[in-house]
């Protein structure tokens, strides 16, 4: 018998939660200041110039996965082992995933020497800046290199690194075209507002893995609240971390966010975000 899963969208959902980030816009575009893995790549870029950290933005992108630490944690011990390194040697990717990203070393490890051996890697090094108006084709030039699609997690979210390292060496990203990575905050967080639904118990798992649904229903309120997806990104990536860490109590997580971020939430969209919540026994 075929079980047939049904993931339900809920479009007036979407608006609701984009009409309460509206008045938030401007803080959301100025936010990825504090995105930690912004102040990582940009202690990166004082050691290795742009060229350099473009490279090793977007070698440890394509390995950012199956972490056994918070992101933010990963990305500042990886800013800090290569700042501490004079050149950049594939052999020092292997010591740090070792230790700082054990699992499916093999694996990563191939994909990083993939892209190093790749023409985009000589590239990159010969000018770091060279695709930062043009991020389409980066995910599309990088996809092929991994023998990956273009739209997955793991291409989307070395572009928006890649973004940033663009901004910190002066030059504007064009995010245009560009989709959001659908990771598990993300896949959490579209369940917890309420914008997808499904009745399955293992809720995240079912819908982490139908993250082509995520992704359309996220990008769909990219535009309702008109910014770049890479930029909204950093705030639900940075809210549902926090949160997390709150136990999904809603005066911390809003102190919380103010006191790491600077920024002032509002009870209506932090009780919004997290309305679900229950209904799927997330802690």
């Amino acid at each position: 018998m075929v079980i047939r899963i049904e993931i339900n969208i809920d479009y007036e959902r979407i608006q609701y939660i984009a009409n309460l980030l509206k008045p938030l816009r401007e803080d959301l575009i100025t936010l990825h200041y504090k995105d930690p893995q912004f102040t990582a790549i940009k202690k990166l870029v004082e050691i290795h110039g742009c060229s350099g950290t473009a490279l090793l933005v977007l070698l440890n992108s394509i390995v950012s996965y199956q972490l056994t630490m918070i992101g933010e944690e990963y990305w500042k011990r990886f800013s800090e082992f290569f700042s501490a390194k004079k050149s950049i040697q594939i052999e020092d990717f292997k010591v740090f995933l070792l230790r700082n990203n054990p699992k499916q070393v093999d694996q990563k490890y191939n994909r990083i020497r993939k892209l190093w051996i790749s023409d985009l890697s000589g590239e990159i090094l010969e000018n770091g800046l060279k695709y930062c108006s043009r991020l389409v084709e980066l995910a599309r030039i990088l996809a092929n290199v991994l023998n990956t699609d273009e739209y997955s997690k793991t291409i989307v979210f070395a572009v928006k690194m890649y973004g940033y390292l663009c901004e910190i060496c002066g030059l504007m990203p064009n995010y245009t075209g560009i989709s959001i990575p659908v990771d598990y905050r993300n896949t959490l967080l579209a369940l917890t507002s309420c914008i997808v639904s499904t009745s399955r118990i293992n809720a995240v798992k079912i819908v982490s893995s139908n993250a082509d649904i995520v992704q359309r229903v996220l990008v769909k309120l990219c535009n309702s609240i008109q910014i770049p997806c890479p930029i909204l990104d950093t705030f639900t990536w940075l809210f549902t971390g926090i949160i997390i860490e709150a136990g999904f109590d809603l005066i911390k997580t809003i102190k919380s966010f103010k006191e790491t971020y600077g920024v002032q939430l509002s009870l209506e969209l932090v009780k919004a975000l997290i309305e679900c919540k229950d209904k799927y026994n997330i802690l």
